[in-house]
């Protein structure tokens, strides 16, 4: 079956430093349009910090009261935040399935402990149990934004990886790649978005913990789902590259999605440091 990328000899790969200034052009594209990227949504979907005020607005504190479509428009949220929002890992999901060829049900799997993780630290954070019941809420911001810092820096660390083994790999194919699975992990389990923190946070206001974590399940079931996503399209572009047109390209395509991983997390660290500086 013919593939996207011919893998014989007589079609030579890109010298690496086209596939390193296309991935640095795209970052840059990306970083310049990042504050409308990040603010977009559907204007007729739910955010999800207002899932808490608005329902309560309509049905009260009875859980019996909400209607199970309502539900169905946070799974949806959590689908469209986790899959069109800037912030999630979905190039570094996208990279590890076409840079180390994991099984299908090893990505998947480590997808949903990664989710877990994510689903864990929320937990963990805003559920204000044992020594945290007394913790003030600045303090449980900072505990969020620490766990962020770590995500980011894990990200930093993928796209390091990428564009090392990218430049290794262009000039022998035969090199095995480094895994990104533990840096993939980190990313994806220490990500806290800030919708989701602070649909928490206001749920407190209401003092309900039940319709609280309600409101949080659905939410969360549609980042899986937005995971699971982007994992099927992995699987699709590398079907369509196919197996030899991977093992041609693939110090190209990580030079490419690392050089744009590595603006974006760049891009995230330098405004984390002035701010926090400022």
């Amino acid at each position: 079956m013919a593939t996207l990328f011919p893998s014989s000899s007589a079609c030579k790969p890109a010298l690496p430093w086209r596939s390193t200034v296309a991935g640095l052009l795209t970052g840059l594209v990306i970083i310049f349009s990042w504050p409308k990227m990040a603010n977009w949504w559907p204007g007729d979907l739910i955010r999800i910090y207002q899932a808490m005020p608005n329902a309560i607005g309509l049905w009260g504190t009875k859980v019996g009261n909400i209607p199970a479509m309502f539900y169905g428009e946070l799974l949806l949220a959590g689908f469209v935040l986790g899959l069109c929002n800037p912030g999630f890992c979905k190039l570094p999901i996208i990279a590890w399935a076409l840079h180390n060829d994991p099984a299908p049900r090893t990505l998947f799997n480590w997808l949903l402990r990664g989710w877990g993780l994510q689903c864990g630290f929320l937990v963990l954070v805003f559920c204000r149990l044992g020594f945290l019941a007394k913790v003030s809420l600045d303090t449980l911001l900072w505990y969020s934004a620490f766990f962020n810092y770590i995500c980011y820096i894990a990200t930093l660390v993928v796209a390091l990886l990428l564009v090392s083994d990218g430049w290794r790999l262009t000039r022998n194919s035969a090199i095995q790649p480094r895994n990104l699975q533990l840096p993939l992990i980190f990313a994806l389990g220490f990500y806290l978005p800030g919708q989701i923190s602070w649909m928490v946070i206001i749920g407190w206001e209401y003092d309900d913990a039940l319709l609280q974590w309600l409101l949080l399940a659905p939410v969360m079931v549609g980042i899986l789902c937005a995971y699971f996503l982007t994992g099927a399209i992995a699987y699709g572009v590398r079907h369509l590259v196919g197996e030899a047109g991977c093992r041609t390209w693939r110090g190209h395509i990580a030079l490419f999605i690392g050089m744009v991983v590595l603006c974006i997390a760049v891009n995230t660290i330098v405004r984390i440091v002035i701010r926090l500086v400022s």
